[in-house]
């Protein structure tokens, strides 16, 4: 569910900003104080829709289940009988003879 927020956050924020942008540039008829004081506003309005799109961006990295574990090999959907498995992690087997090989080759460290 936090996922799904995360997905909307970075894809709204964008629009937020590119509205902020439209609103900006369409209002010409400003004093230079209203102008200046407009600037200062929209650049803070972007500041912290970047912040927020970086902020999602990493919720998002970081909350994303469908990554597996460094020791995993991915079997993909394929067809047993008539029935489609889908696919799935398993874990890795370790080769034989390898139990102790600490970075050792050939005898030298």
């Amino acid at each position: 569910m936090i996922a799904i927020f995360f997905r909307f956050v970075l894809l709204a924020l964008p629009l937020v900003a590119v509205v902020f942008w439209l609103r900006h540039r369409a209002r010409a008829d400003r004093t230079e104080e209203e102008l200046e004081a407009d600037i200062r506003r929209l650049r803070k309005m972007l500041g912290a829709c970047v912040v927020g799109m970086l902020v999602a961006a990493i919720g998002l990295y970081l909350t994303d289940d469908r990554r597996s574990d460094a020791h995993t090999r991915y079997i993909p959907p394929h067809m047993e009988g008539d029935t489609l498995v889908p696919g799935r992690f398993e874990p890795m087997e370790e080769p034989e003879g390898d139990e102790k090989d600490n970075g050792e080759r050939d005898g030298r460290p």
